[in-house]
């Protein structure tokens, strides 16, 4: 079966317009100050925890709360948490909200990319779970998010579809939900580029005045990225993607943040080196397997210092912009 619709025409069909009451108000625009965790949730509504991670690379101290109302807004009374360590979260909600949507918050100078950790990432960026699967929050859920809420479409169907859009079904899979960090196979390691060039474009329109903007664009930018078939083959190439060809992209799709992105890329920890990438972009730069400085980017985007990998819901949540 093929999907012809792309991201970005799903995503300018409105469906935000209206599950967000018109792009107005306050219920499409979150609190500009930094969000502060409720620990004081009654206990004899609380019957059940949502677990999860919240990844780029994994994120650390991301800001992640249960969308109740499904407003996109942190609206103080809902339940609310910062990832641990490992970017992992559990939440209790109410058993009638145990499907809610999953919205995460990275936060510049708070949260920390692990495939980055000397330093936290740089500019505010917001993700959103899929409906069905709130245990996985990335730049690729966010996709499909949208995907289930514009087709009214179901967790498979809304998966294919995306996977269809990245090139991934010509690896011969369809899951696009999974923790691809931890996997070692191919299809993961396309994924986890996928996210981080999907986390630069979020972060690149993060500052757009509603989440109709935020996500439109970024879909948008990457949408059209991705009509480079260069472009496209190096990230689904079934490796890790170089630093060099990472940056090339980067700059294509997010040109505001290139540099701290660049610059966050090459302070990448060893442990995280990968040194078997072999695509280039179409901007002449080829990573062609060698290394940068003794080794090669583990293929982390810019998640470091993008605001991608999810959605803004139409507004930081740390008072600041990722000027």
């Amino acid at each position: 079966m093929t999907y012809r619709r792309s991201i970005i025409t799903l995503l300018l069909a409105g469906f935000w317009l209206t599950s967000c009451g018109g792009g107005g108000g306050s219920g499409g625009d979150p609190s500009t100050t930094n969000p502060t965790p409720d620990t004081n949730l009654a206990q004899t509504t609380v019957t059940e925890q949502l677990a999860g991670v919240v990844m780029d690379g994994y994120l650390q101290n991301a800001f992640v709360f249960a969308d109740l109302n499904e407003n996109y807004a942190y609206d103080g009374n809902e339940p609310s948490v910062f990832t641990d360590a490992d970017g992992r979260y559990k939440l209790n909600v109410a058993l009638d909200h145990r499907n809610a949507t999953i919205v995460a918050r990275a936060i510049s100078g708070t949260t920390i990319d692990l495939d980055y950790p000397s330093t936290p990432i740089q500019a505010d960026y917001q993700m959103l779970s899929a409906k069905g699967a709130n245990h996985i929050v990335s730049p690729i859920s966010t996709w499909v998010h949208a995907v289930q809420r514009e087709e009214n479409a179901s967790l498979g169907t809304a998966e294919a579809i995306v996977a269809e859009q990245l090139g991934l079904n010509q690896l011969g899979q369809s899951s696009v939900l999974i923790d691809y960090v931890a996997e070692p196979t191919e299809h993961a390691k396309a994924l986890h580029n996928h996210a981080k060039i999907s986390a630069s474009a979020l972060a690149e329109h993060h500052n757009a005045s509603s989440l109709i903007d935020t996500v439109s664009n970024a879909a948008n930018a990457y949408t059209k990225l991705l009509q480079d078939s260069t472009v496209k083959q190096t990230l689904n190439q079934g490796q890790v993607v170089a630093k060099d060809a990472l940056i090339s992209i980067v700059e294509k799709v997010a040109p505001t943040h290139a540099a701290s992105i660049k610059a966050q890329i090459t302070q990448q920890a060893p442990s995280t080196v990968d040194s078997t990438s072999s695509g280039n972009t179409d901007s002449g730069n080829s990573d062609s397997g060698s290394t940068d400085s003794g080794s090669t980017d583990s293929g982390n985007s810019d998640s470091g210092s993008t605001d991608s990998g999810s959605t803004d819901s139409g507004s930081t949540d740390s008072g600041s912009t990722d000027s």
